[in-house]
């Protein structure tokens, strides 16, 4: 998928390059309203907006498919370590999950003639 991204965003700039090279040089149906050839100079803003336009849109997919590629390696990743330190279970064996959770009950003894102070 990030491939087809990254076709269309060079699809994306040389389309605005080549938009823009030929929208600049000519206005839309002027020659047929004057019924003649007409020579236009080279219309420098109408080139600039398309070339600009096609290399933002350029560039727009041209992050997505890096943000793909960076989401492929984290899944990947993570896949890799999921494996790595999962023991296998047997299906007679339950987990003792118990086991793992450290005693959290503590005496509160210590707490018990505690005065606070001003700057507490």
């Amino acid at each position: 998928m990030s491939t087809v991204l990254r076709v269309i965003g060079v699809l994306s700039i040389i389309g605005g390059i080549i938009s823009g090279f030929v929208n600049a040089k000519s206005y839309s149906g002027l020659e047929k309203l004057l019924g003649r050839s007409v020579d236009i100079p080279f219309q420098w803003s109408i080139a600039l907006t398309w070339w600009v336009s096609g290399i933002i849109s350029g560039i727009i997919f041209f992050a997505l498919a890096m943000m793909l590629d960076k989401l492929d390696n984290i899944e990947y990743n993570i896949c890799e370590l999921q494996n790595s330190t999962a023991k296998p279970i047997s299906p007679t064996e339950k987990p003792n999950y118990a086991a793992k959770i450290p005693n959290t009950k503590m005496s509160l003894d210590s707490a018990k003639d505690y005065k606070m102070k001003s700057l507490d």
